[in-house]
């Protein structure tokens, strides 16, 4: 994906819309789909999954559980060790906010 579209999206998500797992999934997917078509190499894909992780207020769940299944499908342990860390990391800092 080129720096344009990465840029109308990160505008796009800055402006509220990055909170939602709906927005998110729509950039990932396409994110996804062009490295899987041109590159194979899925670095851009994960650094945007792990901001998303981040972002979302609506369901960080099942954005946890959409990383994981990826890192289990396309990474090796070393990325599923850091998915998981970074997962409870962040659902940890989730869990008194719904207090």
């Amino acid at each position: 994906m080129n720096k344009e579209v990465r840029d109308l999206w990160n505008a796009f998500l800055s402006r509220g819309y990055g909170r939602n797992l709906s927005s998110w999934l729509t950039y990932l997917s396409l994110e996804r789909e062009l490295a899987h078509a041109v590159t194979k190499d899925y670095r851009e894909y994960r650094k945007q999954i792990s901001r998303a992780i981040h972002h979302i207020k609506d369901d960080p769940h099942t954005m946890a559980d959409i990383w994981l299944n990826f890192e289990r499908d396309y990474g090796d342990c070393r990325s599923v060790d850091a998915c998981l860390k970074k997962i409870h990391m962040e659902l940890a800092e989730v869990v008194p906010q719904a207090e």
